[in-house]
């Protein structure tokens, strides 16, 4: 369990280091493939449409962060919500931990080439021995997804952030 709660925090931390303040873009709000919820959902509406989330903590954004149980690819793991300080949904982000690295390895595969379908190539890639990920900067948000991986488990994150909450 500790080593779960371990590569979520270096996933956040990751997630923390591409965050910071940009301008607002004007374009349609993203389509986020493993969520149906509004961009516009205040915390009050999320609550109302997915109930009481499993766990809430503040947010890298000063709000709130709600998280649910919540399957994707055939994958357990959490989906978080992020709210900033001022009550706006500032991103969307599903999250997986497995002890298989080679699980990981295809599911990182499957999730990036359904991205590459719908966006191109990624803008950015990190690959080294411990973690990989794609960034794509889109004109109203920026998506990322990232990998590391540890001794004994390995992680996934896959979020859709808003450009006035992203940093790049």
């Amino acid at each position: 369990m500790i080593q779960k709660k371990v590569v979520c925090l270096l996933l956040a931390i990751l997630m923390l280091l591409s965050l910071s303040a940009c301008s607002t873009a004007q374009n349609a709000l993203p389509t986020v493939p493993f969520s149906d919820a509004d961009w516009l959902w205040s915390l009050d509406e999320l609550q109302k449409h997915l109930g009481v989330p499993e766990s809430s903590y503040l947010s890298v954004y000063g709000g709130e962060t709600c998280t649910y149980p919540f399957s994707y690819m055939g994958r357990d793991g959490i989906i978080k919500y992020m709210f900033s300080e001022s009550g706006k949904l500032a991103s969307i982000a599903w999250a997986y931990i497995t002890q298989d690295a080679d699980d990981l390895a295809a599911l990182y595969t499957a999730v990036d080439e359904d991205e590459i379908s719908r966006h191109g190539k990624s803008s950015f890639s990190s690959q080294n021995h411990t973690s990989y990920g794609d960034v794509w900067y889109l004109p109203a948000c920026d998506i990322l997804i990232s990998t590391i991986f540890g001794n004994e488990s390995c992680g996934l994150q896959y979020a859709y952030i808003l450009h006035e909450f992203s940093k790049h």
